[in-house]
């Protein structure tokens, strides 16, 4: 089990969802606790503890919250440390704990559970965390940087995603490649592939290449070129320099014969 002195830090929308983790840890014996309703606010206090020396050890997080999800939190957590906290993702049904663990989070719950639940899932991840640092070792070192991090990794990206999807969906052509694919795994796709276009190694990500994602979408080299331009003016609309597009949809067009299906 985790030891006593864990920090936990609890995040979620909703005061009372925080209150009854926290009262859950503290009765499994834990006493540190940081709290946020937000993930910009989540990411501050990652960035406030790692800047004292004393990161945060575990993350416990909601999955809906007013600025990003916490899958994208997750993923901006995976980008942006070479050995991240666990993160354990709470969610509402099972095909939402599907697609977390498919991102990456070391564990998924799902709601409503019980402080049993909870102390069994921390145990398994402890274990598992425990086995996995036998076999990697020393932590792997940081990523060079990149567009990416110059423009503010997965905050700045979801913002652009977001940007660039209300664009795309707004044309009856192009969303129905996307017909049957929930919106929520549609913007992460698509937060993963702009991260990977702007020089982030898709480390961070558990899911299927570019390939593998859009195999038997057949989509047409037409439609591929009006996305590419929709993300080129999400680009400008977004303040990213002249130099910085060109790069960014040069590497979107090396992606065109994985993504066009024939």
């Amino acid at each position: 089990m985790f030891p006593s002195n864990t920090c936990f830090m609890v995040v979620d929308k909703s005061g009372a969802q925080r209150r009854e983790i926290m009262t859950m840890l503290e009765r499994l014996g834990f006493a540190q606790f940081v709290e946020a309703g937000t993930a910009q606010k989540a990411i501050q206090q990652l960035n406030d503890h790692a800047a004292t020396g004393k990161p945060l050890d575990a993350v416990i997080s909601g999955w809906s919250m007013p600025d990003m999800s916490g899958l994208e939190l997750l993923a901006h957590m995976r980008a942006n440390s070479p050995k991240p906290a666990p993160f354990v993702l709470l969610n509402d049904t099972e095909a939402e704990a599907q697609l977390g663990k498919e991102m990456g989070a070391s564990a998924c719950v799902t709601k409503p559970f019980s402080e049993r639940t909870l102390r069994s899932e921390l145990e398994a991840l402890w274990n598992r965390e425990n086995a996995k640092a036998a076999v990697d070792g020393n932590a792997a070192p940081a990523l060079p940087p990149t567009l990416f991090d110059k423009y503010g990794g997965i905050p700045a990206v979801s913002e652009l995603v977001r940007m660039f999807y209300a664009e795309v969906l707004k044309r009856k052509h192009l969303a129905w490649y996307f017909r049957d694919v929930s919106l929520e795994r549609l913007i992460l796709h698509q937060i993963h592939l702009v991260a990977v276009v702007m020089g982030r190694p898709p480390d961070f990500y558990r899911g299927r290449d570019v390939s593998a994602a859009h195999a038997g979408r057949f989509i047409e080299p037409k439609h591929f070129d009006e996305v590419a331009d929709l993300l080129k003016a999400s680009l400008i609309r977004a303040n990213i320099e002249a130099d910085d597009r060109t790069a960014i949809m040069a590497q979107v067009a090396a992606l065109k014969p994985q993504v066009v299906g024939r």
